[in-house]
């Protein structure tokens, strides 16, 4: 396995989806940008469903892309070509107990007169609509990245797991620290990736004789502090995150310190799985676990 061919890869992987989500936000505020029949609830209705058509139309690519990437890191790492598990069914919305997308996105309407309401004009209650809808399209399309890294990993039995890799170079104020904090463990198959409003994190498998994520996660750690300076640096180091299981999105990335607001958090679930919020089962007891069976694995294979 060549590292810096993976590297390259996982590079092209992330630049691609932030294409893809790039795309998706101009088109749909586009259509908001146009659109003034704010108190018609057929009109709003409509539009919704115009915008969820847009944002599946990227889910599909972006789950596509996944599935293209997996395999050809997949040959990589394996040292054999490995066929692509096949793209996701995306017929509808991601996301839990959700119908259709005209139910997602007429939430704003809501957001536009509510602003309206207290007292914005109507050029400011659209922005706040517009920024709203971007951070939405960006979560949908982050939703079918990670249903896909689902779907085709679950089904290699070579692979043990997987990283979250960080992309500071995608995200205009850096990776964040949630990302920071999160990015040095290794999820089993079968977890859904924790993710945030515009998270940048691309997965990458992790198998029984091979980890290149924790090296280039180290490298370009190592980047990140030198470049935000020791007071950056140390604010980031400093974040402590945990997973909350929000109802319609699913495991979500938050900050310890600051009190959730989540309104979906499913306690029930989460308690149901064993899931303590201040303690995730994929930390240091995973990492020795993986560590274990890695140098068995090499052990073996001498």
């Amino acid at each position: 396995m060549d590292a810096r061919v993976v590297s390259r890869l996982l590079d092209a992987q992330a630049t691609a989806q932030a294409r893809i989500e790039d795309q998706a936000a101009r088109v749909v505020r586009a259509e908001l940008q146009r659109f003034t029949g704010w108190y018609d609830e057929a009109a709003v209705t409509a539009i919704a469903v115009r915008i969820g058509q847009r944002v599946m139309a990227a889910q599909r690519s972006s789950a596509a892309l996944t599935d293209a990437y997996l395999s050809r890191v997949l040959s990589e790492m394996l040292g054999g070509p490995v066929k692509p598990a096949g793209v996701l069914r995306i017929t509808g919305p991601l996301r839990r107990g959700v119908t259709d997308h005209a139910q997602v996105y007429s939430r704003l309407g809501e957001t536009y007169r509510y602003w309206r309401s207290v007292g914005y004009p109507d050029d400011a209650a659209l922005s706040q609509a517009i920024d709203r809808l971007d951070a939405m399209a960006r979560m949908d399309v982050e939703l079918a990245r990670r249903e896909q890294t689902h779907e085709t990993l679950v089904l290699r039995g070579e692979v043990t797991g997987y990283r979250r890799m960080i992309r500071p170079y995608l995200s205009k104020g850096g990776t964040c620290g949630l990302c920071v904090a999160a990015s040095n463990r290794v999820y089993s198959t079968d977890e859904l990736m924790p993710i945030h409003d515009r998270c940048k994190c691309i997965a990458l498998p992790v198998t029984r004789l091979h980890d290149p994520g924790v090296t280039i996660n180290d490298a370009d750690l190592g980047e990140l502090y030198e470049a935000a300076g020791s007071t950056e640096a140390a604010r980031l180091k400093e974040v402590r995150v945990r997973v909350e299981d929000h109802g319609e999105l699913g495991p979500r990335l938050v900050d310890v310190r600051h009190r959730s607001k989540t309104p979906g958090l499913i306690r029930e679930a989460r308690d149901a799985a064993g899931l303590d919020p201040r303690r995730r089962p994929d930390t240091a007891e995973r990492e020795r676990a993986y560590r274990d069976l890695a140098r068995r694995a090499r052990d073996n294979a001498l």
